[in-house]
């Protein structure tokens, strides 16, 4: 498995509007890679784990997402601290502080 710094970054929401914003220089900084497509999608067995730790269904998407980039061996760049993955998921987020 690669290391999370050699990962490829799956950008939540948060992150993709970041990069609109000049005064969110700490997503920039940590993009420094060309994009790809994802192409394989997390079996929903596996994601449930993900779905049942959940504070609300505005983090529907975040752990969907959390599921893909696990299928995917990358990591979600996200900006939100309260998303909190169940076990070996944790190694698959990376929470940039503004």
């Amino acid at each position: 498995m690669a290391s999370p710094e050699n990962r490829v970054l799956l950008l939540d929401v948060n992150a993709l509007l970041a990069l609109v914003w000049p005064n969110h220089a700490a997503v920039l900084a940590r993009l420094e890679r060309q994009h790809i497509y994802l192409e394989t999608l997390p079996a929903l067995p596996r994601t449930a784990s993900v779905f049942r730790h959940l504070l609300g269904h505005q983090q529907v998407k975040d752990a969907y997402l959390l599921g893909v980039a696990e299928a995917n061996g990358a990591t979600l760049l996200t900006l939100d601290r309260r998303l909190v993955p169940p076990g070996t998921m944790r190694a698959h987020l990376e929470i940039v502080e503004p």
